[in-house]
């Protein structure tokens, strides 16, 4: 995985979400200019915001570039139910009329109208084969 992670971030050609750096990479790329910045959009992640600017403010600080900015999304271990979660586009997903997944069939339907639509794309990305 690692190996094709790194020719596929060579390309160019990113999906939009995908797992697999470590944290010093995503930010040094980050710096570069590869990837968002997460803390520009804290406002339209409000339970991300609580969770990492008022309940574990550390979190950020150990995640974020030395210029502050975060380019990688935090996994903790700490006692929640949920610590971890999918992100899409969902001015994709409006755009094309697919509707918000609440099923593992439904996401694997989503996923496969995607790549119909953007034959050229991988719209999901993970670690692993063993992940999702």
């Amino acid at each position: 995985y690692q190996d094709k992670l790194r020719s596929v971030l060579a390309s160019g050609k990113l999906p939009d979400i995908f797992h697999g750096l470590r944290v010093s990479e995503a930010n040094k790329m980050g710096n570069d200019g590869a990837f968002a910045k997460i803390n520009e959009h804290l406002d339209v992640l409000p339970n991300f915001k609580r969770m990492y600017t008022e309940e574990l403010p550390w979190v950020m600080k150990s995640y974020s570039s030395d210029d502050g900015n975060m380019y990688t999304w935090p996994i903790q271990s700490f006692a929640r139910d949920v610590n971890h979660g999918f992100l899409y586009r969902k001015d994709i997903f409006d755009k094309h009329g697919i509707k918000e997944w609440t099923n593992t069939d439904e996401f694997y339907d989503a996923l496969k109208k995607l790549k119909e639509i953007y034959p050229n794309s991988y719209p999901y990305a993970s670690k692993t084969k063993d992940f999702i």
